[in-house]
């Protein structure tokens, strides 16, 4: 499972240099909501593994550094098409926050990357539609996290 996953990643990452790296991204997207699905019921170490593989993992590069290193791809004959699969990507993450947003795999400091990842999309994207999915994740996810408060008592 961890090693499909991880495969699916890779692919991500190479879709950026190379196009024909996948077939599609929206079947990459759909193989590794079905892997992620079968890592979250699984066991709580799956369900961990699973969660570091796409949100932490650095080799291969998790699913908030695929949104960064394509907000940084310049090349203009591929904006969109990158654009596009960005879109895809916090889809799926939406779609995983939504259902597993209660599971203890899914740590606050994921949470917390997950969502400044997506703000800073929301606000430097020159895609509407990317903006729109990155806003979507927080409506989305029916997350609570806990109100920090910006008073010091001393």
């Amino acid at each position: 499972m961890a090693g499909k996953l991880a495969e699916r990643l890779k692919e991500l990452a190479a879709f950026l240099t190379h196009q024909h790296a996948v077939d599609s991204v929206e079947e990459a997207v759909g193989h590794m909501q079905t892997e992620i699905a079968d890592a979250m019921v699984r066991s709580r170490s799956k369900a961990q593994q699973c969660t570091i593989l796409l949100f932490q993992s650095a080799d291969p590069p998790c699913l908030l550094d695929f949104l960064t290193m394509g907000a940084d791809y310049t090349a203009e004959s591929r904006k969109r098409e990158i654009a596009h699969a960005r879109a895809s990507v916090l889809g799926l993450i939406a779609s995983f926050l939504k259902t597993y947003s209660g599971n203890r795999a899914l740590s606050k400091k994921h949470l917390m990357a997950i969502f400044k990842t997506c703000q800073l999309t929301a606000r430097a994207d020159p895609f509407n539609r990317v903006k729109a999915q990155a806003l979507s994740v927080h409506t989305k996810a029916e997350v609570k996290l806990p109100r920090v408060s910006l008073n010091c008592v001393v």
